[in-house]
């Protein structure tokens, strides 16, 4: 079974808790080599009826922590919950922090350009010695 039906399978299973690092959307994210979008979700035949659109409403800035890398991925979320179980938070990353922010986005996009140094290229991952400070 290829990668890309074994994703789509997990996703439209709902056991992406259950997959080895990186879990869930992490495994997209790396699949894609990038933050993964809605549309890249539809492309590739994953249901996107749990994947909601960040508008409107409040929104969150986050950082979490990959228990065997290390690695701390800073990003925004309407629903830290649902974004935290897709990362596999609690299974196989830790929450370092969620706060938030009325202008979470511009929050988040200032934190990637502070921390550029330590990104991992085409990603929301960091390879930082200490958690980023969140400055809105």
């Amino acid at each position: 079974m290829l990668l890309e039906d074994l994703l789509k399978k997990a996703f439209e299973d709902q056991l992406t808790a259950e997959l080895p690092p990186p879990v869930g959307a992490k495994y997209f994210e790396w699949y894609m080599g990038r933050e993964a979008t809605i549309e890249d979700l539809k492309s590739i035949g994953i249901s996107v009826e749990s994947v909601e659109e960040e508008s409107g409403g409040e929104v969150f800035v986050y950082v979490i922590q990959d228990l065997e890398s290390g690695i701390l991925k800073i990003g925004y979320t309407k629903n830290p919950d649902r974004r935290f179980d897709e990362l596999g938070v609690g299974l196989t990353a830790r929450e370092i922090s969620y706060y938030y922010f009325d202008n979470a986005r511009e929050v988040e996009k200032a934190a990637h350009k502070k921390y550029a140094d330590a990104r991992l290229p085409k990603s929301e991952y960091f390879k930082l010695y200490k958690p980023p400070v969140i400055e809105g």
